[in-house]
């Protein structure tokens, strides 16, 4: 009887720590799996942040990106944002080339009449540096620069005229009488103002033509169509009364050569 009880007793204990000890793995199992399932979620939730975060640092980076070049464009100089001469009356008010020693005016006046005709098209060849004529490099960046930024693929160059000084550029001693006539290179006012073509070399077109005081931004004018035909129109006058005071002073002297050999 004794025997019997000390059997199940064991049995009984051996019972419980198998119990014990499935219950402990299964404990175990369960918080192991927990675990592994939290650090599932954690990875999937860095991985969604890092995702979202890169999608918006994209974003941003895409925004700012637009808005520098908006700031940029709205920066750049355009033909329009430059102060246009369309009359005698404005060109006068504006102080260009004017009064003497300053040659920009006599200047103006030569170039719309002898190097472009009524269509635009060059008479002078910017690219052999008639007359003096360079290559204008429109340097600086946006708002710095003196005029519009060129397209680059539409075959056109600034080019600069004016500078009298002939030991550096030999063309400007071809340049007439007129607009010569008052220089003196201890004066720099005698050398200070400048014209700038917009030439296409492909179309053999002048473009755009620029008054300017030595590249002064605030003393650079774009010379509109209305007063480059008025500035042709008052050379023709000037000219056609040179002819007619001419023609008077042969018929004059004529008449006086007449009466005394009568």
């Amino acid at each position: 009887m004794l025997s019997e009880t000390s059997s199940s007793l064991r049995a009984s204990e051996r019972f419980s720590e198998t119990s014990s000890s499935s219950s402990s793995s299964s404990s175990s199992s369960s918080t192991s799996s927990s675990s592994s399932s939290a650090s599932l979620w954690r990875v999937d939730t860095l991985d969604e942040i890092s995702s979202s975060s890169l999608r918006n640092v994209a974003t941003l980076v895409e925004t700012f990106s637009s808005i520098l070049l908006t700031v940029g464009a709205l920066e750049e100089p355009t033909s329009s944002a430059l102060p246009t001469l369309d009359t005698l009356e404005e060109l006068k008010a504006s102080g260009f080339g004017r009064p003497p020693p300053r040659h920009g005016y006599a200047l103006l006046a030569w170039y719309v009449k002898s190097c472009v005709d009524n269509n635009m098209r060059a008479l002078c060849d910017p690219t052999e540096f008639e007359y003096g004529f360079h290559e204008f490099k429109n340097r600086g960046r946006g708002s710095s620069r003196l005029l519009p930024k060129l397209d680059g693929r539409d075959g056109c160059v600034y080019y600069t005229l004016g500078n009298l000084n002939s030991r550096r550029y030999k063309g400007a001693a071809d340049l007439p009488y007129e607009v010569r006539r008052y220089y003196d290179k201890r004066n720099k006012r005698s050398n200070m103002d400048r014209l700038l073509v917009k030439y296409c070399s492909n179309q053999n077109l002048i473009k755009d033509v620029y008054a300017s005081a030595h590249y002064e931004s605030t003393h650079t004018y774009l010379i509109g169509s209305d007063l480059i035909s008025d500035l042709r129109q008052q050379n023709n006058s000037q000219q056609n009364m040179s002819y007619s005071r001419l023609w008077q002073w042969i018929v004059l002297h004529s008449n006086k050569r007449n009466n005394i050999i009568m």
